[in-house]
């Protein structure tokens, strides 16, 4: 017997999965990626997170947040003077 999934079944799987969803809710990249709301605002408007605007909501697009981390440095590894600048 097939499963029957509703598509508030699927909305529900997209708020807490991101790899589930093509698109995110800025909310949703928040959580993804950590970051704040005013962040992700900033990253959208410099263009290094793409949007699409379907009626009133804005959704980030996966591929972009992908991007995004990919070109990413590497992990944070703490700062430590260069031989050079001791006295």
């Amino acid at each position: 017997m097939s499963e029957v999934h509703s598509c508030r079944d699927a909305r529900s799987l997209s708020a807490f999965d991101p790899d589930f969803s093509i698109a995110l809710s800025v909310a949703d990249t928040c959580r993804a990626i950590r970051l704040g709301k005013s962040s992700v605002y900033d990253l959208i408007n410099s263009g290094k997170l793409q949007t699409v605007v379907i009626g009133r909501r804005r959704l980030v697009l996966r591929r972009s947040v992908d991007a995004l981390l990919n070109q990413a440095p590497t992990p944070y590894s703490p700062m430590r003077k260069s031989p050079a600048s001791t006295p």
